[in-house]
């Protein structure tokens, strides 16, 4: 297993962005989960193993496919319809035929997908959620949802991994509920989860109460109790047919004159053997009646006052006949298959197991949703990754306090604003410059002598179809000084944020800038428009350095944001946990967001060495050199 760290809670935003969601954590959650809207997780680390990867964006992706295809984007609210009654059994049968549904319709919209699902698969079987074979004791409702899962899931869904356990699972029902039944089973599950016809959100509902159906149909025809019909009918004569058994059942039709009613009593366990014989007719008139064993065993007679009768058994049931297939009470096994149920040919045992399926509590079903499966993973790494929560606040001081910030602001803007120009809309420059001057080529120093507001390129930004948006995250921890301290790190990086907004209003870019040491202090929303002096800004000192967990606040919003060049600049002093800011670092260039740091003083090599050209580092006083070293290479 890889132990490269990985940028867990910047790759899980984006993964959401791409699917169309929202995600975020609720540390009260006991699971994963989705109120219709958003993907909620109880924890996200905001860097770990491979492993903790395909747990997590495995869990988005399943659930943003619940977003998509069972809440249908908000518009259902995934309650049961009416005809459905919400039995544990069902609702765990229907979680057993949603899932495979969602995924695969999931799937042919973003490509990715069944390598995200099959990956947590794997994680799951290596965390035991998935169990090969049934147990000796595992009770009905569970064998039947399992073997549900397992079989869409490994031929359906192609996780491959889960072959064994469809294989094994599937062997058990068939003998814990005989294969005709369960066939039956598989044909109303096809047509919820794979046939076009049933494919809505309410199909796997009612999929789900059709099978609770056709197993108390199967389970009420198999039922071995004894019951004795009798007909009385008047004519010119009575008759009595009586066919005694060489077994453990026999039949006993009564019937008076032509065309009397006649009923039959069949008594059997579907172990004997009943053949009805040597029967005699006792009568005044004409006695008929007719007694059929799966349309085969037939039982006449005829006469007239007194006479003899005769029972012929041609069919290949022995001790089972029902008299057209109309014994109410009796053992109906071997009816004819004319609905749901019918001719599965259930054991006593069978029968027994499709009742306790029904009947199964809350106690008697596990969990058949993957997020379910996962609860106590993710419980076990939200106890290890406290430390990393981060407390956001809002900014608690205006523009207009940070007078001194923005004197050194004015200075150093006059030296950043043309080579960052330059830097930021090369190609701009180069059209409309070529256009104004007649020459081509991009000369900052000409450009910059020539005009500092960023009109100059009004005419080409007008038509650029490329969007930007930038987020500037200030370090205000206690290594960096007090901000109103001249010279300090916090006043270099105060100043640098000011400066870079004035740059970002005149260019008409989008920016938000933001805060942080423990805590978070964000500022305005992204927007274009220059700072107002009533407007909040942060001047105290936050604390501790927590750099990666202010990135991966800072880089979500990024990750949310629709513009095609997103850029994130940072301004520390670059002391901080350079694993987690390293794996935040390349989750973040993975979802094509450009990280750039502007680092001031000596703490910060760690950092320059892993962003290389991506990184200025130069003393608080030169921060003018630092911020255009970091843009060495062009966005």
């Amino acid at each position: 297993m890889s132990t490269m760290m990985k940028g867990l809670r910047i790759a899980a935003a984006a993964l959401g962005r791409r699917l169309g969601v929202t995600v975020t954590v609720d540390p009260s959650a006991s699971t994963a989960y989705t109120d219709g809207k958003r993907v909620v997780l109880p924890v996200l680390p905001m860097a770990g193993p491979q492993e903790q990867e395909d747990l997590f964006l495995g869990l988005v992706a399943h659930e943003a496919f619940h977003i998509r295809h069972t809440f249908l984007k908000g518009a259902y609210d995934g309650t049961p319809p009416d005809a459905v009654t919400c039995t544990p059994f069902i609702k765990g049968l229907w979680n057993s035929l949603e899932d495979p549904r969602i995924e695969k319709l999931g799937s042919k919209q973003y490509r990715g997908a069944p390598k995200l699902l099959a990956n947590l698969v794997d994680y799951g079987i290596r965390s035991g959620w998935f169990d090969n074979a049934p147990e000796d004791d595992t009770k009905p409702g569970n064998l039947a949802m399992f073997a549900v899962l397992y079989r869409y899931r490994a031929h359906f869904l192609g996780q491959h991994a889960l072959d064994d356990a469809a294989t094994n699972w599937e062997a058990a029902a068939r003998q814990a509920f005989s294969s005709d039944l369960w066939d039956q089973v598989l044909a109303i599950a096809d047509k919820a989860v794979i046939a076009k016809t049933c494919h809505g959100p309410e199909g796997p509902w009612l999929a789900a109460q059709a099978i609770s159906d056709l197993l108390q149909q199967a389970a009420d025809q198999s039922q071995p109790e004894q019951s004795q019909d009798q007909g009385q009918g008047e004519g010119q004569g009575n008759g009595s047919d009586q066919g005694d058994g060489q077994g453990e059942g026999d039949d006993q039709d009564q019937g008076d004159g032509q065309g009397g009613d006649q009923e039959e009593q069949d008594q059997s366990d579907g172990q004997g053997d009943s053949q009805g014989q040597n029967g005699e007719n006792q009568g005044d008139g004409q006695g008929e009646g007719g007694d059929q064993d799966d349309g085969q065993n037939q039982d006449q007679s005829n006469g007239q006052g007194n006479g003899s009768d005769q029972g012929q058994d041609q069919g290949d049931t022995q001790g089972q006949g029902q008299g057209n297939g109309q014994d109410q009470n009796g053992d109906k096994s071997n009816a004819q298959p004319n609905g749901h149920g019918k001719g599965c040919n259930l054991t006593p045992d069978q029968a027994e197991n499709c009742r306790q399926a029904i009947k199964s509590g809350e106690d008697d079903i596990d969990k058949t949703d993957i997020a379910d499966m996962a609860e106590q993973v993710l419980q076990k790494i939200a106890a290890g990754h406290q430390h990393e929560n981060i407390t956001e606040s809002e900014p608690r001081h205006r523009v207009s306090d940070a007078l001194k910030v923005k004197t050194s602001a004015d200075m150093l803007y006059r030296q950043i604003a043309g080579p960052l120009e330059a830097k930021l809309w090369a190609q701009a420059q180069e059209e409309v410059f070529t256009s104004r001057t007649g020459t081509s080529g991009i000369v900052p120093t000409a450009l910059h002598r020539h005009a500092t507001t960023g009109q100059v390129f009004a005419r080409r930004l007008e038509g650029d179809t490329r969007t930007m948006a930038v987020k500037v995250l200030l370090d205000l921890s206690g290594s960096m000084g007090d901000v109103k301290t001249l010279g300090a790190p916090a006043h270099a990086v105060s100043a640098a944020a000011m400066a870079l907004s004035r740059l970002f209003s005149s260019l008409g870019i989008e920016y938000s800038i933001s805060w942080f040491g423990s805590y978070y202090s964000k500022g305005r929303d992204f927007s274009s428009a220059p700072l107002r002096q009533n407007e909040k800004w942060e001047m105290s000192c936050l604390g501790g350095t927590c750099l990666a967990q202010a990135m991966n606040l800072a880089g979500s919003d990024l990750v949310y944001c629709d513009q095609e060049r997103r850029i994130l600049i940072v301004l520390t002093d670059g002391d901080a946990d350079i694993v987690s800011t390293q794996a935040t670092d390349k989750a973040l260039l993975n979802d094509g967001v450009d990280v750039r740091y502007v680092l001031l003083g000596n703490a910060g090599h760690a950092i320059a060495q892993f962003a290389g050209n991506r990184a200025g580092q130069a003393p608080a006083s030169q921060a003018g050199k630092a911020l255009i070293d970091a843009f060495r290479l062009s966005v």
